[in-house]
């Protein structure tokens, strides 16, 4: 019962540059997440800096979007996405981009990422955009088995190596 009505009060929508802050601090939480998940995301020291720079830049941009959650006017998870060009000799020319997405924990398991994606693909759409990509870190089970469920297929692997 509780979660229902969670539910009802919870919103979706662009977000707005006086959200930048509270934006900055849950992309912050997801930089650190994948930290401890894998060294290879390592960050800079000056990390909030950067992180409020480019999300700045994406609030302002016709080629991304930052999609929030919001319930009794606190952000509890936030989706980032980009319109993307791939290489010509493909048929498929442009695609959607989901760089990162992020809930704080106790809202997980809500139906708030479903929500997100949704409103991600809703503007896709409007852009044109039949197609959605995302990268999923090879040892994060938890957000494996979401995209699965979304419907997402495997496409290729990433692999890297400290030469």
């Amino acid at each position: 019962m509780i979660w229902v009505f969670f539910i009802k009060k919870m919103k979706i929508r662009k977000a707005k540059i006086k959200d930048l802050k509270d934006i900055v601090e849950l992309s912050y939480k997801s930089v650190i997440y994948h930290k401890k998940l894998n060294p290879y995301y390592d960050t800079s020291k000056d990390v909030k800096e950067v992180l409020t720079k480019s999300l700045k830049k994406n609030i302002y941009s016709s080629n991304s979007c930052i999609f929030i959650a919001e319930e009794n006017n606190k952000i509890i998870g936030y989706l980032l996405v980009f319109k993307v060009d791939r290489p010509e000799m493909f048929k498929i020319k442009r695609a959607g981009l989901i760089a990162d997405v992020f809930i704080e924990d106790g809202y997980r398991r809500t139906g708030i990422g479903n929500k997100l994606i949704k409103e991600c693909f809703k503007w896709l759409k409007e852009g044109r955009i039949n197609f959605v990509e995302i990268n999923v870190e090879v040892s994060n089970k938890q957000a494996i088995n979401f995209w699965n469920k979304e419907g997402f297929k495997d496409v290729s692997i990433e692999r890297y190596k400290k030469i």
